[in-house]
């Protein structure tokens, strides 16, 4: 009996490994509710404190701490619920599912759940939990894939089945609505646009001097939009490489989009030796400076240049004068279609845009470039310099 009052006036820490990260959840016993015969009903509650994280709660004393911190105010949360009452949707997004992962979202993660969350709340974000049901989730489903592509169908389906999971976990509602929904098979078309070896040669005769290279970074190399402004000269090898270290969008430096994309990358010979000139002329070469370094010091401090900048001033321009659409989803997907049609192997040609399911070492920092990706890279550069220079004539 004195263990039980423990609990009940105290709760208890435990760790959740079914989710990356690990998560620590609070648990306690509330007396809010009655059976049909009047008998007082102890009933286990929880709240998810946060991720085992550095950022986060690394240790259990860490999600002790915070716990202290919080009970009262939780547990006296709890019980002004009345026995018929319950979170609604937002209310239990904003103030517990958020909260629950936002410290293990990078920056792009919290943009794209923002930019659902505001599809999903004029729906059902004012309905109770307990008042949302299977039917309700898949016609938002199917209304969703007539106007959005299937990515955003799908990334919505996985945060809609989340979301419903942790509120069982929390007790706030007995089975969730979202295990049943199916993602509709008529949403719209992905956009598969890839650029021709001709395109990608009359962006490079419109483009000049480091602009030119960014372009060749995306188009011949494979590099996200945010790694190449994310470069600093001491990530360049001597084995004619790059080392992705870092990420720079939206005025924000933040780590690269997974683990393994933090790897190096091969780069042409020829697009190398333009790095090496570029260095050579910039007015700051030291290993910490930024390659492509912005006119405007931001807090006194020189920043990179920002893709989306970058985007609207320099190379929308081009992309209207040429009638030709372009951003850096259609880049990646031209590197890889260009450089498989070049005869670069698939394997080599993934590793190179380093996606989640390629097996690298863990020590990238070490790891060697394979012969076989830097042939794949070489390749690509070699036919669209060809295809310029056949070209050349007829202009």
């Amino acid at each position: 009996m004195g263990r039980g009052r423990k609990l009940l006036r105290a709760g208890w820490i435990s760790l959740e490994k079914r989710y990356s990260p690990h998560r620590w959840i609070a648990h306690w016993y509330s007396d809010e509710s009655y059976t049909s015969n009047g008998a007082l009903r102890y009933r286990q509650r929880s709240h998810v404190l946060g991720c085992k994280t550095k950022e986060d709660l690394p240790t259990r004393s860490a999600a002790e701490l915070k716990w202290s911190q919080i009970r009262d105010q939780t547990i006296n949360s709890t019980l002004e619920l009345s026995p018929n009452s319950a979170l609604t949707f937002s209310s239990f997004v904003l103030t517990r599912f958020i909260p629950a992962h936002e410290s293990s979202w990078r920056p792009r993660s919290k943009e794209r759940f923002q930019y659902l969350y505001q599809k999903m709340a004029p729906v059902f974000g004012d309905l109770e939990l307990t008042r949302i049901d299977r039917v309700t989730l898949q016609l938002f489903l199917d209304h969703l894939a007539k106007k959005y592509s299937h990515d955003t169908v799908h990334l919505t389906h996985t945060y809609l089945q989340a979301i419903f999971s942790q509120s069982v976990d929390e007790d706030l509602i007995a089975k969730s609505p979202a295990r049943g929904i199916a993602i509709p098979n008529y949403t719209r078309d992905r956009d598969e646009t890839v650029l021709s070896f001709d395109a990608v040669r009359l962006f490079e005769e419109n483009l000049e001097d480091e602009n030119k290279i960014v372009w060749q970074l995306l188009s011949r190399c494979g590099l996200r939009a945010g790694e190449v402004f994310g470069l600093r000269w001491q990530d360049m090898r001597e084995n004619c490489s790059l080392l992705i270290q870092r990420t720079y969008a939206r005025g924000k430096i933040g780590e690269p989009k997974t683990k393994k994309s933090k790897a190096p990358v091969a780069l042409p010979d020829s697009l190398y030796k333009e790095l090496v000139k570029l260095r050579e002329s910039a007015e700051d070469g030291s290993d910490g400076a930024w390659i492509f370094p912005s006119t405007r010091n931001r807090r006194e401090a020189l920043m990179p240049v920002d893709y989306h900048n970058w985007l609207t001033r320099i190379l929308k321009p081009v992309s209207k004068k040429l009638g030709i659409r372009v951003n850096h989803q259609i880049l990646r997907r031209t590197f890889a279609t260009l450089a498989f049609n070049s005869g670069g192997d698939l394997k080599d040609i993934q590793a190179q845009m380093r996606h989640s399911h390629v097996n690298t070492t863990a020590n990238v920092y070490t790891k060697s470039i394979p012969e076989s990706v830097r042939n794949a890279v070489e390749a690509l550069d070699k036919r669209i310099r060809k295809e310029k220079n056949v070209r050349k004539p007829d202009n």
